[in-house]
């Protein structure tokens, strides 16, 4: 087995206003950002469905307000 070991050539950031405009719903797993949903919709259901089998709160903010949290399958 090789390894292939390069540095990058570019970068990956994005600025943050953009990923706001284009991604409004955030979802956080405790206080770590995880997701992130340009509907809230999906977000609803991708956080639900991750807290099942997580001790983990998983929280769904916009910019002004926590739309929904959930743990262990359950609306908080």
């Amino acid at each position: 087995m090789r390894l292939l070991t390069r540095k990058p050539t570019g970068t990956a950031l994005i600025p943050v206003d953009d990923v706001v405009d284009n991604l409004p719903f955030v979802v956080r797993r405790d206080h770590r950002i995880v997701a992130a949903f340009a509907r809230e919709e999906p977000a609803i259901e991708w956080a639900e469905l991750r807290s099942f089998n997580d001790e983990s709160r998983f929280t769904i903010h916009t910019v002004n307000r926590i739309v929904a949290a959930y743990q262990f399958g359950q609306l908080q």
